[in-house]
């Protein structure tokens, strides 16, 4: 992960007006608003936010503005700009950097921030309200967060256009966690942002830690479900196949099975 601070190139003081942060794995970008940024001296794109008091930009809107301020992928001769710069291919990220996110548009640039400097420190604060796990029950969403809250979502929390319900009702399982936990997607066709959630949902007083230490404690696996019962693998596969045993999880090596359920069997 990279953080960049972005301010007005002419304030000596370099007063950030707001953060870019990109992970370079997934090249995706979010932009996180200093709180106390005035809305009349910030980038215009950022001024409706702060007027609403949302301090933290989706990935769409993020990836805009540096687009923005970017050398187009299509330039004619961007061949040869790469090859002046020492660049091999064409990257957003590399190509903010190196025009220092200058554009026509407004005064504004951004400067990439070393790893141990405080103001990046900062920003890992901030995302301590992003999401850590998600779980899939049926139509329902549970939801860690970093900050160590739990809360549940169903089908209507998540979003509110009858065709994302209908996919989302399809693809449950399908669910990722986002770049940083800023929220998560559903194949990339449907993505639902922390920052949207905050304000929805049931609180569930469930922490990951416990739901962890339940993993660990009452989970078994094929070789595990083996040594309860005292019987071999072709046994376990017997009692699957009779629907005498449901495995929770089914991998092309192995199977996972709730421990309660293996144990019953002993009975």
């Amino acid at each position: 992960m990279k953080v960049c601070t972005i301010y007005n190139q002419y304030d000596r003081m370099k007063k950030p007006v707001g953060y870019l942060v990109y992970f370079e794995q997934e090249k995706s970008f979010f932009i996180e608003l200093c709180e106390d940024a005035n809305p009349c001296e910030v980038p215009l794109m950022f001024a409706s936010f702060l007027q609403k008091k949302r301090y933290t930009l989706d990935e769409l809107w993020s990836k805009r503005w540096v687009q923005a301020r970017i050398i187009p992928s299509d330039r004619q001769n961007l061949g040869q700009i790469l090859r002046d710069n020492n660049l091999k291919f064409y990257d957003e990220y590399q190509m903010l950097i190196l025009g220092k996110g200058i554009c026509s548009h407004d005064d504004f640039c951004v400067e990439e921030l070393p790893v141990d400097d405080i103001q990046c420190q900062m920003i890992y604060e901030r995302m301590k309200d992003n999401i850590r796990d998600v779980m899939v029950s049926g139509e329902e969403v549970l939801v860690f967060y970093r900050n160590g809250q739990t809360m549940r979502y169903d089908v209507q929390d998540l979003t509110e256009r009858p065709e994302q319900q209908n996919y989302l009702k399809m693809h449950m399982q399908d669910v990722c966690i986002l770049p940083g936990g800023y929220g998560m997607t559903w194949n990339l066709v449907v993505n639902v942002y922390a920052m949207e959630l905050r304000n929805k949902g049931r609180k569930v007083d469930v922490t990951y830690d416990d739901f962890c230490k339940f993993a660990q404690n009452n989970i078994v696996n094929t070789a595990q479900a083996c040594e309860i019962l005292d019987c071999t693998r072709q046994n376990i596969d017997d009692l699957v196949k009779r629907e005498r045993l449901e495995p929770i999880s089914v991998s092309a090596r192995n199977k996972l099975f709730l421990k309660a359920q293996v144990e019953e069997k002993r009975w």
